[in-house]
């Protein structure tokens, strides 16, 4: 497994629970359909996902050098959907198609927003996991037969990713896996915290 990936998936979810629109509807890695998730949940949501990795390895292969992660963030709203405007007040928008289009609009500009130019705890420490964001591409969602389309998107950035930290090796003090690790175990993830820590110093395999 890869450690960084999995602590990029959830300082992502982290960052973005209790950030509006969405609020608390972040998932992590969710496999309900898209067809699914919006026919049953008009709320907006938001589930993060990391597909594919690349790199290149050194050696046996016991390590990847620096690569790329692809970091999908799917968004998907059915209803009515409470924005926040410039002066503190709340506009609806319209539950029609070209209003639901607009809150995924909104909706993923603030995601970028949150993860690239917020200062909180979460979003700094993405900003640690990914030194930089290679590509991004945002697409239309889509039922599994692939033929309704749905108030929904893909968002996927392509992002350059720390190299996991040597097997076996202790996370010294302020490193972002260490961060992080000591973050997680404060929220939600608390009870898979333990996991990912003794995942992540296991000595390499013989």
């Amino acid at each position: 497994m890869s450690i960084t990936r999995a602590l990029l998936r959830m300082v992502t979810v982290e960052a973005l629970r209790g950030h509006r629109p969405a609020g608390t509807m972040v998932e992590d890695s969710s496999l309900t359909a898209l067809d699914h998730r919006v026919t049953t949940d008009s709320a907006p949501v938001i589930v993060v996902y990391t597909d594919d990795r690349a790199g290149q390895p050194t050696g046996r292969g016991d390590a990847l050098e620096e690569g790329t992660q692809e970091l999908v963030i799917e968004i998907s709203a059915a209803g009515l959907v409470a924005m926040p405007d410039g002066d503190g007040e709340t506009v609806v928008t319209p539950e029609t198609d070209a209003g639901l289009e607009l809150t995924l609009d909104l909706i993923e500009a603030q995601v970028i927003r949150r993860l690239t130019a917020s200062h909180d705890e979460f979003p700094a420490l993405w900003k640690a996991f990914v030194p930089r964001i290679v590509a991004v591409s945002s697409r239309r969602g889509a039922s599994e037969d692939q033929t309704t389309r749905y108030a929904a998107r893909q968002l996927v950035l392509t992002c350059e990713l720390l190299i996991d930290p040597p097997p076996g090796a202790p996370l010294e003090d302020g490193t972002a896996w260490a961060r992080a690790l000591d973050a997680l175990a404060r929220g939600q993830y608390r009870a898979r915290q333990p996991l990912v820590q003794s995942a992540s110093c296991q000595p390499s395999a013989r």
